[in-house]
């Protein structure tokens, strides 16, 4: 099994729950990899690459949106009351809030 679809079925079982917040940490830093190497794929001058990069990002997309359903329909939330719920880090414990703003950090290193 090659690294993109170690990290693709990593993120899969991630989703489908059940890990733990130093697993999570773990694929936070394989993301940041994940998407540099996608940055690197479509900026490529080879348009195979650009198609790889194109179908790895749709892969993770559906993942996400079915996540995103599935949450909303668990809570009976949409998904902007789930996205408000979230940035509220006052109704989080100090632990909650530390991984968030950890997982922030990563997602801002990914952004650069």
């Amino acid at each position: 099994m090659d690294n993109k679809s170690n990290y693709l079925e990593k993120l899969k079982k991630t989703l489908e729950g059940g890990s733990s917040k130093d697993a999570l940490l773990g694929l936070m830093d394989e993301t940041v990899g994940f998407f540099r190497d996608l940055r690197s794929k479509l900026e490529s001058n080879d348009p195979k690459d650009q198609e790889n990069a194109f179908e790895e990002t749709m892969e993770i997309k559906k993942m996400l949106e079915s996540k995103i359903q599935s949450l909303c329909e668990m809570t009976g939330m949409s998904f902007d009351q789930l996205a408000a719920l979230s940035k509220n880090l006052n109704q989080m414990t100090p632990e909650e809030r530390q991984s968030v703003e950890t997982a922030q950090a990563k997602l801002q290193e990914i952004q650069k």
